[in-house]
């Protein structure tokens, strides 16, 4: 959108010899020249340390799933999941524990756990081998399994929780959301969480379950990487592709059997599409056909759905990971404000034994002054220094001032910012503003109100057994 005029006086600066189209490629040129070579930089590093061709794979997480199989898998044998086990393993994959229970206060500290899911990878027995499955309490029958080291089952239960707890233990989707309610319900959880619940006063009664081997399966690669991490100075490719390779793998686990097909047809086809197949989503094309992205509900005869993937694995690390957590989230002694998957925000420093730079221990990111705390990922802190703010999904930062306004019973902040949207019947992609709000809301928990301040949570009540 600039005149001839405007285009020769900036050309005139060159000697006239200065060309939009050749200046462009020549930019193109160089930007892919570039990143070729940082990329084969990055293979050659791969090769010498573990004798991969990382230009056989497409993603840093089949990057990682190779290391892993070829320098580091020994005689374990990890299950390929899918089918109905894979539904209901699905069950109990449910991620990090997140939540607001104090939304502000005063002398803050906010600490991280360095590489929680590696830690975990590192330091427990995960399931492997191929499952043996059961219908009913299997403790009638083997009432000391779940005390087994060398077993790890995966177990659908029917739960009733103590009704006096603020900060209950299990978490349950439900109505589309993962909250830590207290009533009764009907999930599945690991072993270790059935036990850690019973433990804190829990009902349950067992339906039905998976038992697994136990083994420590990734010991010696999280140990490889790590020391790699440590000895490499922070804002190296060393201790980039370490710490990348080492959290990469556990996704890989999880990823679903059930990959998507693709389809153009024809308008008037749309129906017997929906009608044969798992449609998960359908364009537009306007021009008569319309593109439809569907899942086949046999995965057996669905040849696009052959990975090596065993979500019985990431269900265990990240309820591994949650126990973890939960030693401090429900310890009387410590007073939490919020606490993220691997994060927590307390009112006085934490005992020195878990602080430091290794693999588990907690590092102090911030101290603040005072903080407020609206939702899940909406949180910051202000000091003398400096002050820090996080909104997920929030590209424009806003102030402190404007966060703290949110403790105000149905206050909102609106912040305009840009989105991009892709469309693929025209083949472009368009800017747009958006107006992204701001409130506080009753995601996960039931927030508490006095004289219009936000000044607390309280988790949900359910009273249904079925999922949601």
């Amino acid at each position: 959108n600039i005149s001839k005029e405007e285009y020769d006086n900036y050309s005139s600066q060159y000697n006239n010899d200065w060309d939009l189209r050749l200046e462009t490629e020549k930019y193109c040129t160089q930007d892919c020249r570039v990143l070729y070579l940082i990329i084969k930089k990055f293979f050659m590093e791969i090769f010498s340390m573990y004798r991969i061709h990382g230009n056989n794979y497409k993603t840093l997480s089949s990057l990682a799933f190779a290391i892993f199989k070829s320098n580091f898998m020994r005689e374990e044998n990890i299950p390929i999941i899918k089918g109905d086990l894979y539904n209901f393993l699905k069950e109990g994959y449910k991620g990090g524990y997140v939540d607001v229970f104090k939304p502000s206060g005063e002398n803050l500290y906010i600490y991280d756990v360095n590489s929680l899911y590696p830690y975990i990878m590192r330091n427990y027995k995960l399931p492997v081998g191929n499952p043996t499955l059961f219908n009913g309490d299997i403790l009638k029958i083997y009432p000391d399994i779940l005390s087994d080291e060398n077993k790890y089952l995966f177990l659908e239960v029917d739960v009733t929780s103590p009704t006096n707890i603020d900060k209950p233990f299990l978490i349950h989707r439900y109505n589309n959301r993962s909250i830590a309610p207290i009533g009764k319900w009907s999930g599945v959880y690991t072993h270790t969480e059935y036990l850690k619940a019973k433990e804190l006063g829990y009902k349950m009664t067992i339906k039905k379950g998976a038992i697994f081997e136990a083994k420590n399966i990734f010991k010696e690669y999280i140990e490889s990487l790590y020391s790699i991490k440590k000895n490499s100075e922070k804002d190296s490719p060393t201790y980039l592709i370490s710490k990348l390779l080492m959290n990469s793998l556990y996704g890989r686990m999880a990823m679903t059997p059930y990959l998507e097909n693709h389809a153009i047809v024809f308008e008037g086809e749309t129906n017997y599409m929906i009608e044969n197949f798992k449609v998960k989503n359908i364009v537009d094309l306007n021009n008569g056909k319309v593109l439809i992205s569907y899942e086949k509900e046999n995965i057996e005869e669905d040849s696009n759905s052959r990975l090596n993937s065993s979500i019985s694995v990431s269900a265990s690390i990240t309820a591994e990971a949650r126990l973890f957590m939960s030693q401090f989230i429900l310890n009387p002694s410590i007073n939490v404000y919020y606490h993220d998957t691997d994060s927590l925000v307390v009112d006085k420093p934490l005992p020195l034994e878990f602080v430091g730079k290794e693999l588990g221990q907690f590092k102090l990111e911030h101290k603040f002054l005072e903080g407020v705390f609206i939702s899940p990922k909406v949180y910051g802190g202000i000091n003398n220094e400096y002050e820090y703010i996080k909104v997920k999904g929030l590209k424009n930062p806003i102030s402190y001032v404007e966060l703290k306004s949110l403790l105000v019973k149905n206050s909102i902040v609106n912040v305009t910012q840009e989105k991009w949207y892709k469309n693929i019947s025209e083949g472009n992609i368009k800017t747009m503003s958006e107006i992204y709000t701001l409130i506080a809301t009753e995601n996960k928990r039931k927030l508490v109100y006095d004289n219009g301040k936000l000044i607390g949570t309280k988790p949900f009540l359910i009273e249904d057994s079925e999922n949601h």
